[in-house]
C-alpha cells in the first residue's frame, strides 16, 4: 500500500508540473491522459476505505496548502509572570480609597 501511496504522490507532483494548455476561454487544462487516472482508480478501488481516504488527502495536499496556524500568543508561564506583581493586593480600605480617588478624578470634585 505504501508503494502505491509513494507512486501516487510522485504522480501528483508530476501532474502539477506538467505542461499546461490554454483553452479558448482562457482556462488552463493540465495535460494528463484520462487513461492514467482510470488506471490509478482501478488499482486503488479494492483498497480499504481508510487507505483510499489517506491517498485522497495526500493528493489534495499537493494542490491545496495546509491550514495556516494562527500566531501563538504568550505561553502560560509568560502570562503568569505578567500577572505577578511585587506587592500584595490592596485591602478593602485601600480599594475604597482608590475608588473614591478615581470617582473624584473622573467626575471632579
Amino acid at each position: 500500500m505504501m508503494d502505491w501511496l509513494r507512486h501516487a504522490s510522485r504522480r501528483c507532483a508530476t501532474i502539477r508540473e506538467a505542461p499546461q494548455k490554454k483553452l479558448d476561454n482562457g482556462a488552463k487544462m493540465v495535460a494528463i491522459a484520462k487513461k492514467e487516472i482510470q488506471d490509478v482508480l482501478s488499482q486503488v478501488a479494492s483498497w480499504p476505505a481508510g487507505d483510499r481516504i489517506v491517498l485522497a488527502r495526500k493528493i489534495l495536499e499537493t494542490v491545496v496548502p495546509g491550514p495556516q496556524g494562527l500566531p501563538r500568543g504568550l505561553s502560560a508561564e509568560e502570562v503568569i509572570a505578567q500577572l505577578n506583581v511585587p506587592q500584595p493586593a490592596p485591602d478593602d480600605a485601600a480599594c475604597e480609597h482608590i475608588l473614591e480617588d478615581e470617582l473624584l478624578r473622573k467626575h471632579g470634585g
